[in-house]
This record gives C-alpha cells, sequence and structure tokens, in this order.
C-alpha cells in the first residue's frame, strides 16, 4: 500500500532524526542543567545563585514528598498499594482478559472501506450531494467484462462459448451473466449484458431483421430467392463498378450452423461497426458499441480485446461497492476457468476498493512484522525472552483492542486507519516498556518489584507519556474535517487510554504474579555458576 510505504519513510526518518536529538543535544542540556542545579541558580535566570538547604531524602515528610509532584504522591499512597490487594489482582485479570477476548469477536465485524462524507468539512455542500445519491440514485455503475484474446475463426469454438444466442453454449459467458442477473442480491449485476457479438451475428443473418446491408449510394440491397439481400448484381444496377460493394453479403448457405465462415467474421466486423441503426436494421453497432473492441491486429483471426457492458445495482454503502467487486472479480475468475477464456471485470470504482479485497491480510501483515520487530529489539537490548514476550503480549493486547475500539466508534479499516494501527504499535511500547525494565531491575519479591516499579517509573509514564498525548490528540476534536476526528482524535485517544490502562494497572498486575526474575539475580547466578565451574 503506497500510502503504508510513505509514511514509514518519513516516520523512520523522523523517529531517527529524534534518537539523534536524544542522545546528543538533548543529554548535553540536561547535563547543564544539573550542574545548574548543583550550584544552586535559579532556572529561568542562571546568572542569580540562590543558596538552598538540601535534606536527606530519609527526612523528606509526607507533605514535602506530596509537594514533589502530586502523581509521585498518587503512585505511593494510592495507586500501588490498591493494585497490591488480592481481590483487585483477580479482577484486573478478570476484566483485562475479558476485554481482549471481546475485542477479538468485535474485530471480525470490523468493516472496511472509507466513507467518502467523512473525508470532507461537516458543512461542505457536497455532504449533501453524497446524501442525495445514497438516498434517491437507483442506478448502478456500469461494469465491463473484459475477454482477451478472443478466436473469432471458425475452427474455434469460443464463438459459441461467448454469445448467448440460438446454436451458442447454455453455460456460455452471456448466458451466464444473465442468470447473475436473477439473483442481484448477490451477484450485483442488475440487467444481461450488452453483446456486440449477439448483434453481431443477428446482423450477419438476412432473415432476422430484413436485409441490414447497403449499397455505397446508402439503397438497401433488395433480396432475392437465390441469394437474400445480394441480387443480381445486372439486373439491379447495371454498373458493376457501383455494385461491387455490395459483395459483402453472403447466401445462406454459407453459413455453418448460423456462424460466418472465419473471412466473413473478418470482413463484415467493420462494417457492422460502421453501420448506422435505422428503422428497417435496428442492430447496427456504431451507436453502441464502435468503442467496445479493438481492432488492431483482428485480421488474424485473434481480437485482442472487446467488452460486454452490463450494470451494477445500486451502490449506496461502502461494503456495496467493495462486495460488487469482489463478487464481479469470482464471476469472472470462475467464468474464466470453466470456459478457458482470458478475461476481467473493469468499473470505475474498482480502481479505488481494490486495495480492501487484501487489506486484511495486509494489515495483519504489517502488524505481525511490527510486533516481530519490537519484540527483536527487546531481546536485543534487554537479553531476556521472559521480559521480550510480556512486552510483546501487552503489545498485541493493546493493538486488538484498538481494533475492537474501532469497531464501537463505528472507524473503518482502510490505508489510514492501518496506518495509525502501526503506529499504535510503537507508541504502545512506551507505556509498558519503562515499567518493564524497573521491574526487572528491582529487588525483593514480585509483588515489591512491581509496586517498586510504579514509584520509580508510573509518574513518568503518566505524565510524560500518558497526559502529554492526551494534550495533544484533544485539539483535532477541533476540527471541520471530519476524517481528522474519526481516524486521529478518537484512534489516539483510544490509544492513549488503552495505553494508559494496560501499561499501568494491567502490566503491573500480571509482573506482580507472572513477572520474571530480577536482572541482578540472574548475573549474580551466572557468576556463581561461572566459579563452580572454575
Amino acid at each position: 500500500m503506497p500510502a503504508c510505504r510513505v509514511f514509514s519513510m518519513f516516520a523512520a526518518v523522523a523517529v531517527l532524526l529524534d534518537f539523534l536529538l536524544q542522545v546528543t543535544a538533548f543529554v548535553a542540556l540536561i547535563t547543564y542543567d544539573i550542574k545548574r542545579e548543583e550550584s544552586d541558580r535559579v532556572d529561568c535566570f542562571p546568572c542569580i545563585s540562590v543558596p538552598l538547604e538540601r535534606e536527606d531524602e530519609a527526612s523528606i515528610s509526607e507533605e514535602q514528598q506530596q509537594a514533589r509532584g502530586p502523581l509521585v504522591w498518587y503512585m505511593q499512597k494510592i495507586h500501588a498499594p490498591f493494585l497490591q490487594l488480592r481481590l483487585v489482582k483477580a479482577a484486573v485479570l478478570a476484566i483485562f482478559c475479558a476485554m481482549f477476548l471481546a475485542s477479538i469477536a468485535l474485530s471480525t465485524r470490523l468493516s472496511v472501506g472509507l466513507d467518502q462524507k467523512v473525508v470532507l468539512p461537516r458543512d461542505s455542500y457536497l455532504q449533501g450531494y453524497f446524501n442525495n445519491m445514497t438516498e434517491f440514485l437507483r442506478v448502478g455503475p456500469p461494469v465491463y467484462l473484459v475477454v482477451q484474446d478472443y478466436n473469432y475463426s471458425a475452427a474455434s469454438n469460443q464463438t459459441n462459448l461467448i454469445c448467448s444466442i440460438s446454436n451458442c453454449d447454455p453455460n456460455s459467458l452471456l448466458s451466464e451473466v444473465a442468470k447473475a442477473a436473477r439473483v442481484p442480491e448477490t451477484s450485483f449485476i442488475a440487467s444481461p449484458a450488452a453483446s456486440w457479438l449477439d448483434d453481431f451475428l443477428v446482423w450477419l443473418s438476412p432473415n432476422a431483421f430484413g436485409c441490414c446491408r447497403k449499397f455505397p449510394n446508402g439503397e438497401y440491397c433488395p433480396p432475392d430467392d437465390q441469394a437474400p439481400c445480394c441480387p443480381a448484381w445486372e439486373d439491379y444496377c447495371g454498373q458493376s463498378e457501383i455494385c461491387k460493394d455490395c459483395t459483402t453479403c453472403f447466401l445462406l448457405s454459407d453459413l455453418h450452423e448460423g456462424r460466418p465462415s472465419t473471412k466473413q467474421f473478418r470482413d463484415k466486423l467493420p462494417w457492422f461497426l460502421k453501420a448506422l441503426p435505422s428503422a428497417d436494421c435496428a442492430k447496427g453497432g456504431h451507436a453502441a458499441y464502435s468503442n467496445s473492441i479493438d481492432l488492431q491486429g483482428y485480421e488474424s483471426g485473434t481480437i485482442k480485446a472487446s467488452e460486454f457492458r452490463t450494470y451494477h445495482t445500486p451502490l449506496n454503502k461502502q461494503s456495496d461497492f467493495i462486495n460488487a467487486l469482489r463478487a464481479t472479480k469470482e464471476f469472472t475468475a470462475r467464468m474464466s476457468n470453466d470456459l478457458k477464456i482470458k478475461m476481467f471485470p473493469y468499473s470505475v470504482f474498482y480502481i479505488f476498493f481494490e486495495q480492501y479485497l487484501d487489506i486484511w491480510k495486509t494489515t495483519l501483515t504489517i502488524l505481525a512484522l511490527a510486533l516481530g520487530a519490537v519484540f527483536v529489539i527487546s531481546l536485543t537490548i534487554t537479553n531476556s525472552f521472559y521480559v521480550s514476550a510480556i512486552i510483546l503480549l501487552v503489545l498485541a493486547m493493546i493493538v486488538v483492542n484498538l481494533m475492537g475500539l474501532m469497531v464501537l466508534w463505528n472507524i473503518q479499516l482502510n490505508a489510514v486507519s492501518v496506518v495509525n494501527l502501526v503506529m499504535s504499535a510503537g507508541i504502545a511500547v512506551e507505556f509498558c516498556v519503562h515499567i518493564t525494565h524497573a521491574f526487572s531491575v528491582s529487588t525483593g519479591d514480585k509483588s515489591e518489584r512491581a509496586t517498586k516499579a510504579l514509584l520509580t517509573m508510573g509518574a513518568s509514564v503518566l505524565s510524560g507519556i500518558t497526559l502529554t498525548k492526551l494534550v495533544g490528540v484533544l485539539v483535532l476534536f477541533f476540527s471541520k474535517s471530519e476524517i481528522f476526528v474519526v481516524y486521529y482524535f478518537r484512534m489516539y485517544l483510544g490509544l492513549v487510554l488503552l495505553g494508559f490502562l494496560h501499561g499501568l494497572i494491567f502490566l503491573p498486575v500480571f509482573l506482580s504474579i507472572f513477572g520474571p526474575p530480577p536482572i541482578a539475580s540472574t548475573v549474580e547466578k551466572d557468576i556463581i555458576l561461572e566459579q563452580s565451574d572454575k
């Protein structure tokens, strides 16, 4: 998907620059700020030095600890102790497991597409246009069944496999189109196809609509008992140079089972495409089929491409367009396989909806690659399969829950939401990797280490990741364009809320029960084993 590719290239450069700035300029600025703080200089006026009294950590009172920040006090006095209660742990695990399973079930109902009204401003005049189209339009878009490399020679049977008049195969292409039009609810085909081939074969038949062939002067060739539509030239006009252009007429005996010979087909097809319909000959093909056939190289006995036009049923919703495209492609694939004829369907909207036939596969593949990349990087940095697996689990839960939330908020799956889902896999790392790392380097039992992780990193995650992203996302709510409200405000709001819930509620509880051993103890065990081996 080009949208995902362009976004990935842009985001990769942005993240790389962000990383370089953080490990260079940001570290340098922080170093200078620490030196300023150690020399008792005022932050906004570093030239002014104000001596401060420093107290030991143990002598700091609860009021002073709360003065450090309400988030630190909240984590220490309320959040962490509450999550360590047994009933709370059981409730948290049950609720989040239920949310995960419910989101999996909801994800199967996630609709695909991108409603045209969503990409417009709310006060756009086109909103009314699309509403009226949906409510009143009862004509579907045209669909063309394009047949490639049609062999019209008498030795080939492809003519009977395509046409639908007498002596044609009962399961021919055009016959099957007519059958599909009888069940428009599933086929999305509203009417039988307009067939230049059927009309051409009828146009050739002298007994069908009278004589359709004309002299160059515009007069019809009168019928004759021996040669219908082709009189004896000398009896009719006496000047052979005028009458010789009527040689395109042929005797009924020239037809083989109602079909023209290869030469007759080749000679008369251009004449048919130039013939104008009239009261005497309604089957002239110039008006309806002049652009339906590619005559380039047709003299060899093969028509490179020709189309048979029909119409879809009225299509109003995004799902209607997608289902119509899918049904028509399945129909042509089946007919191509059964009749051994190369063909494909085309309609004006297909180029916009082709992406949605494979968007689920694309989405799952991209998300799997994103989560796999996070797992490999986590494994490389932490050198712990256990820790990396926990991070992967929490990320997968956040992404799946976000997909379930998309169903509840009527957010469709398209290129925009796929990009947001991929971004969510990366952004959600911030909600859980800090807590997991702090838990891994802490000592004590699992409950104590989970509490220490919340005390050391909980406030930072809540203030530096959750609240800042929440404030940044809220401005999108006031956008006049619906696409920013639906696909950016709602999805990012859901991501922030789900990241907070999983990173600061589910993850500490999960670590306090199933968490890995501390990295320090693992290193000590390795040292003891090495010493015992020696």
